[in-house]
C-alpha cells in the first residue's frame, strides 16, 4: 500500500482529493482476493472511510478501443454505501488503415482551411480600418479559430500522454497504469469540438438571411431585446427563488436536489414537463404539492406566457415595418426557383412570343411594301388636315353669321 497526494474525483457527496491509500490489487483474481482479505483483517475500513474508488483498465483489441472503469463507493454519515460508476473509451494509438486513413486526411484538410481562414480574417481586419468588431459574425470566425486551435493542443497532449502510458506499459505488463489524465484530455477535447460545431451552425446564418422567416425572426428578437431583458431579470429573481426554497425543503430527502445546480435541472425539467410530483408528495405531504402547484401557475403559465406576449408583439411590429423596407428574401425566392427548375421539380409555363414573319421574297417586294405603308400614311395625314380645315372654315363662317345677326337686331 501507498499513500496518495492527487485529486481522485467527485462524487454526490462531496469533492475527494489527497490523503488517502492505494492498494493494488495485483494482475490475478487470486492476488486479489488474498489482498483483500489483508485489508479486511488489517481494519483498512473503518468509521473515517468515507469512499473507496476502484479503478481498472480493459482492451478490446478488435475496435483498438481502451475503457478506464471506475467506481465510486461513497459513505455519509448514516453509514450506508452510494455506488456510482464511470466507464471512459478511448484510442491509444491509430491504425493507418481502412477508414482511419481518410480520418488523418480530413483532420489535416481542417489545420489546412484554419490557416487559410486565419489569413483571411487577418486581411479583413486590416482592411477594415476599425469596423472589424461590429459585426457580430466576426467574433464567431474568432471564436472558431481560437477553438479550433485549443482542440489540436489537446489532441497533441493527448498523444504526449498515450505514448508515454504505453511506453510505461510495454516495461512493466504488470503494473496499473492510470489513464484518468488521458481520458480527461480525451472528454475535454470533444467538448470542445461541440462548441466548435455549434459556432459552424452558427455561421450558417450568414447564408440563411436572404430567407423571408429568418430575417422575420431576427428582426423580432432585436426589436424585443429590451422587454426580454428586462423579462429575463425578473425571470431569473423568481427561478432562483424557486430554487433556493426547494433546496431548503428537499435537499435532505430528494436526490434530485441535492445541490443547487441539481435543483436548477430539477426546475428545468419540470418546465419541460418532467418531473415527478409523487416524490415531493412523499417528502412533504403539504408543502410538496403547494411548491409544485405554485412553480406551474407562477412559471409555467403566466411568465411564460408574457415571454410570448413579448414576441407576438414585437412580431406584429416587425412585420408592418418590413412592407416599406427592401426585402431581400427575394434573392432566395429566385434562386429556389431556379433550382426547382434546373432540378425539372416544377412544370414551367411556356410562354408565347411574338415572332416576326417574313412572306416576302425578294428585296423589291419588300420595298414595294414599304411604298405602299408610306404612301397610305401621308394619305392619312393630308385627309385628316382637309378635315381639320374644313371644320376650321365652317366654324368661321358660323362665328360670321352670328355677328351679322346682332349687328341687323342693333340697326
Amino acid at each position: 500500500m501507498r499513500q496518495v497526494r492527487v485529486k481522485q474525483g467527485d462524487g454526490k457527496l462531496g469533492t475527494y482529493g489527497g490523503g488517502g491509500y492505494v492498494a493494488n490489487l495485483g494482475s490475478s483474481k487470486g492476488q486479489a482476493l488474498e489482498l483483500m482479505d489483508q485489508l479486511v483483517e488489517n481494519g483498512w475500513l473503518d468509521r473515517d472511510t468515507r469512499a473507496i474508488f476502484v479503478e481498472f483498465n480493459s482492451y478490446n483489441p478488435n475496435t483498438n478501443y481502451f475503457s478506464h472503469i471506475s467506481y465510486l463507493l461513497e459513505s455519509p454519515a448514516i453509514g450506508a454505501l452510494l455506488p456510482q460508476s464511470r466507464v471512459e473509451s478511448f484510442q491509444l494509438y491509430i491504425r493507418l488503415s481502412g477508414m482511419n486513413v481518410f480520418l488523418v486526411a480530413c483532420e489535416i484538410l481542417y489545420i489546412i482551411i484554419i490557416i487559410v481562414f486565419m489569413v483571411r480574417e487577418v486581411m479583413q481586419f486590416r482592411n477594415s480600418k476599425g469596423n472589424y468588431w461590429k459585426d457580430p459574425l466576426n467574433y464567431i470566425e474568432l471564436a472558431v479559430i481560437v477553438l479550433s486551435w485549443a482542440a489540436l493542443a489537446m489532441y497533441l497532449m493527448k498523444e504526449i500522454i498515450g505514448r508515454l502510458v504505453l511506453s510505461d506499459l510495454a516495461k512493466n505488463k504488470d503494473k496499473y497504469m492510470n489513464f484518468k489524465l488521458f481520458a480527461y484530455y480525451e472528454e475535454l477535447q470533444w467538448d470542445v469540438i461541440g462548441f466548435i460545431v455549434f459556432m459552424a451552425d452558427v455561421k450558417f446564418l450568414r447564408i440563411l438571411r436572404f430567407n423571408h422567416h429568418v430575417v422575420h425572426f431576427a428582426r423580432t428578437l432585436k426589436h424585443a431585446a429590451p422587454s426580454l431583458v428586462s423579462f429575463g431579470v425578473m425571470f431569473s429573481v423568481l427561478f432562483m427563488a424557486f430554487t433556493s426554497s426547494g433546496y431548503f425543503l428537499f435537499s435532505k430527502e430528494m436526490s434530485d436536489f441535492k445541490t443547487v445546480i441539481s435543483v436548477m435541472e430539477s426546475l428545468y425539467s419540470m418546465l419541460i414537463g418532467k418531473f415527478d410530483v409523487h416524490q415531493m408528495e412523499e417528502t412533504d405531504r403539504i408543502l410538496g404539492p403547494v411548491y409544485f402547484a405554485t412553480f406551474m401557475v407562477v412559471i409555467y403559465i403566466v411568465i411564460v406566457n408574457i415571454f410570448l406576449g413579448i414576441l407576438e408583439s414585437s412580431y406584429k411590429e416587425v412585420t408592418l415595418m418590413m412592407v416599406q423596407q427592401r426585402d431581400d428574401s427575394k434573392i432566395f425566392a429566385c434562386f429556389t426557383e431556379k433550382m426547382t427548375q434546373y432540378l425539372h421539380l416544377t412544370k414551367t409555363e411556356k410562354k408565347e412570343t411574338l415572332q416576326y414573319m417574313d412572306n416576302y421574297d425578294s428585296l423589291n417586294q419588300r420595298l414595294d411594301s414599304l411604298d405602299r405603308l408610306l404612301t397610305d400614311e401621308c394619305r392619312a395625314i393630308l385627309n385628316n388636315r382637309d378635315k381639320e380645315r374644313a371644320s376650321d372654315s365652317k366654324m368661321r363662317k358660323l362665328d360670321f353669321l352670328t355677328k351679322l345677326q346682332i349687328h341687323q337686331s342693333e340697326g
